[in-house]
């Protein structure tokens, strides 16, 4: 009988994808469905796409926080 949560690859938490890994006994016809090989590629460069949107949002956010902390400091100075 194996353990539950140990598997070829190595030990699993409970936490695990439930996409990649499950648990011994829990398969089920509800269980999802690995994607057809060539639809891999497609979510990658889908993937990819989030990511440097993703990015380019976060440097804008960035350079709007840096802005402020500058005029944030003038304001203190001129304070001072």
């Amino acid at each position: 009988m194996a353990a539950t949560g140990v598997s070829n690859q190595g030990i699993f938490g409970l936490g695990a994808l439930r996409s990649e890994v499950l648990l011994a006994g829990e398969a089920s016809s509800s269980a999802p469905q690995l994607e057809e090989p060539e639809m891999c590629p497609q979510r990658m460069q889908e993937m990819e796409t989030e990511l440097k949107e993703s990015r380019e949002e976060n440097l804008q956010i960035q350079r709007r926080l840096e802005a402020l902390e500058k005029k944030l400091e003038s304001l203190e100075r001129q304070n001072a």
